[in-house]
């Protein structure tokens, strides 16, 4: 498979477990009830997933040495906003608001689980997922 033929055949996504370690909730109450509202330090993990046709793990190798990923985690929300000028009265509305909170790369030449279909006798018809585990420190 050439360069081109296997980014058209490749999708990357990532998944969050809804349960981890890092209890979000308690730390933060925590870090409220103890005076200091503004630190947090948690790891989250995050599993990114490349799914591809079938190839030789060989072949799998080269390409992973090649590929370089980018994330961002942000959080987001809804905050109010007050507009107050002289002229007209004091009217309320909200924003929506964006904070980037991790910035990470994986480096995919580090050794993913693998993962490979056995959707049928052909190697066309078979898939391969490989997983990269990488810690997120969510830190504030």
């Amino acid at each position: 498979m050439d360069d081109e033929a296997f980014v058209r055949a490749t999708e990357i996504f990532f998944v969050i477990p809804l349960a981890t370690e890092a209890d979000i909730r308690d730390a933060l109450t925590a870090s409220v009830d103890s005076g200091n509202k503004h630190r947090l330090d948690e790891l989250l993990p995050l599993y990114v997933v490349l799914q591809t046709l079938y190839l030789k793990r060989d072949e799998l190798d080269s390409y992973f040495g090649r590929i370089s990923i980018s994330l961002e985690l942000r959080a987001s929300g809804v905050a109010p906003r007050i507009s107050n000028t002289q002229n007209a009265p004091q009217e309320s509305s909200t924003a929506r608001q964006e904070d980037i909170i991790w910035v990470g790369n994986l480096v995919a030449a580090e050794e993913p689980i693998v993962i490979t279909s056995h959707g049928g006798d052909e190697a066309s018809s078979r898939i391969v997922f490989a997983i990269w585990e990488v810690k997120a420190l969510l830190s504030t």
